[in-house]
């Protein structure tokens, strides 16, 4: 009773302006990585009550975590369901969830080890102030030939 009174009372409760996540202790090693999503897109005003809300429809939701820094959101975060077809049911039905009017991207969750360490992002500085487009797209074009 008093578990399930803090719970209610608690959640997402601020104190000196940091959110504070009040939740029960779960052994997350029991449920399956694969009944894990990934998603992002989420605009800064969302809550985690909003997320789970969202994303209880497709089935038990055991934890979420939106990814947040000096407790303004980042747009991006977690979801861990009690089974593998919960996660199923998501990915179908992502090309259809909105929250505040802006589409979600859902993917599955690939721990750290399993994904790809690919980069594909590339810098470059040192150009002119004075550099038209056109010399600029010149190297740019070079640079995609690598």
């Amino acid at each position: 009773m008093i578990v399930e009174r803090a719970l209610k009372d608690a959640k997402s409760h601020v104190i000196d302006e940091t959110l504070i996540r009040v939740d029960t202790v779960k052994n997350m090693k029991q449920y399956s990585s694969e009944a894990n999503i990934f998603f992002r897109n989420i605009p800064n005003n969302v809550t985690i009550e909003q997320i789970k809300t969202l994303f209880s429809q497709f089935g038990k939701v055991i934890s979420s975590k939106l990814v947040t820094s000096e407790n303004k959101s980042l747009g991006y975060g977690y979801v861990q369901f009690e089974s593998k077809a919960s996660v199923e049911e998501c990915i179908k039905k992502a090309n259809e969830l909105f929250i505040e009017g802006s589409p979600i991207n859902v993917e599955r969750f690939v721990p750290r080890s399993g994904r790809e360490n690919i980069k594909n992002n590339l810098y470059v500085k040192g150009f002119s102030k004075k550099a038209s487009i056109e010399e600029i797209t010149k190297i740019i074009e070079v640079l995609k030939q690598i």
